[in-house]
């Protein structure tokens, strides 16, 4: 008989939505970047292999704060910057659902890649939100809710 693996795809709103808006707040910054790539006719990267140093943080911080805030003074400190840029994002719960599934994709990729396993055999599932394994009520209660779960069956 066939054996199938299930990963099941979890999520848990209040600890997902902070990664997801440092997410955004990153991808603020990284637009920024490639910008400022082009404009010096360099070659730009795919974006994740964009880096800045952190000399240039402040800078970037102000051309994403100027962008929000057309003709208003930048304000000088890279603190109240990132504070009022991080002040305007927000998650929802689609978001969370999908980055529920890129979780449980990347342990897939994983498995179907490196682990050898044949891709017509492993499954995702979800986006579930916290809880809902088949485990005790006291081991469910200790396991993070922002997870993934596997399954044989």
């Amino acid at each position: 008989p066939a054996l199938r693996l299930d990963i099941a795809a979890r999520g848990d709103a209040a600890r997902d939505a902070q990664g997801l808006i440092d997410d955004l707040f990153r991808q603020k910054l990284l637009v920024q970047k490639i910008q400022q790539l082009i404009v010096a006719g360099q070659p730009v990267p795919r974006p994740e292999d964009v880096r800045w140093r952190e000399t240039e943080r402040p800078g970037l911080l102000a051309a994403a704060w100027r962008l929000e805030h057309a003709g208003q003074p930048v304000p000088a400190q890279p603190e109240r910057l990132e504070s009022d840029l991080r002040a305007s994002l927000r998650s929802d719960a689609g978001e969370l659902g999908e980055l529920a599934v890129r979780r449980a994709r990347a342990a897939q990729d994983w498995l179907t890649g490196a682990g050898g396993i044949d891709p017509a055999r492993v499954f995702v599932v979800g986006p579930l939100e916290g809880g809902g394994s088949e485990a005790s009520d006291q081991v469910e209660h200790a396991l993070p809710s922002a997870r993934i779960d596997f399954s044989v069956r």
